[in-house]
């Protein structure tokens, strides 16, 4: 991604909300929103469809960084989610409305999604790498109390952004909070999975972390909680667990792109009216 992409996109977040009498109707939005979602093909290595679970697990807004109305969908309908799509309305200063969509690999394993819109999306290695989380207690067998478990792991995590709004070189900043629900929960018998929830790490609203916990009983050994992370931001992230800091991801160029597990870019809002 150019430098002219990232200070396009700097600058979008920034950018003045569409006026009241321009909005679409909540319902108009929502519906191009799932005509994006349902345009998109993901396909696993082996050549098995990915399906597109039905409706956004999350939808949201960020005033204070004038980001309009947003939904998250996730694909896979088995098991763990294999991608994450986040779609939100923008006033991009050059080209004018756009929908700006942000793709995040959830999956261990190689897979490929396109769009009739004419995008194409390949990861080159493993999305989502997951790790023990140490000091967790062993997951229970009753799903309410496992569930419980669950959202204790997920709170352990903290995490915050470095971002430079206006791309004058002065980075801020920013504290993220954990959304406190899963906005998915699965399990996959087959691959070991006892209970799984995909979490949101979010500036206010806004996701900018996807943070993925299993209950996993891999091969003869016994249940334990691991944790996966996937960034949905272009913005420097620190995440914390148990306040140690993990791995800083950068928010250089390098790090994201249609090759790599997180890709954002935009395209121009179809079939609403934002003029004047």
């Amino acid at each position: 991604m150019s430098r002219a992409r990232l200070a396009t996109l700097a600058l979008l977040a920034f950018a003045p909300l569409l006026l009241a009498g321009d909005d679409p109707s909540q319902a108009a939005r929502a519906k191009a929103m799932r005509e994006i979602a349902q345009a998109v093909q993901v396909q696993s290595s082996d050549g098995a469809k990915v399906e597109l679970v039905d409706e956004p697990v999350y939808r949201w807004d960020d005033p204070a960084r004038r980001f309009g109305d947003g939904t998250v969908w996730v694909y896979g309908t088995s098991g763990r989610p294999t991608a994450l799509l986040t779609l939100s309305l923008n006033q991009n200063v050059q080209t004018g409305v756009e929908w700006l969509h942000e793709l995040a690999a959830l999956t261990d394993t190689r897979f490929a999604a396109e769009s009739r819109d004419g995008w194409l999306w390949s990861p080159s290695g493993p999305g989502m790498m997951f790790r023990p989380i140490p000091n967790a207690p062993v997951p229970a067998t009753d799903e309410a109390k496992r569930l419980r478990q669950l959202n204790e792991q997920a709170r352990r995590f903290k995490a915050f952004e470095l971002f430079d709004p206006s791309s004058d070189g002065r980075v801020q900043r920013y504290e993220l909070r954990l959304l406190t629900k899963p906005v998915y929960r699965y399990k996959d018998a087959a691959r070991g999975i006892l209970d799984g929830g995909v979490y949101l790490i979010a500036y206010g609203r806004n996701p900018e972390i996807v943070l993925v916990v299993e209950a996993r009983a891999d091969g003869k050994a016994a249940p334990q909680w691991s944790y996966g992370l996937g960034r949905i931001s272009t913005a420097g992230l620190h995440v914390m667990l148990d306040d140690q800091d993990l791995a800083p991801w950068p928010g250089d160029e390098a790090r994201y792109g249609p090759n790599r597990p997180y890709h954002i870019f935009g395209l121009p809002a179809r079939g609403l009216n934002a003029e004047k």
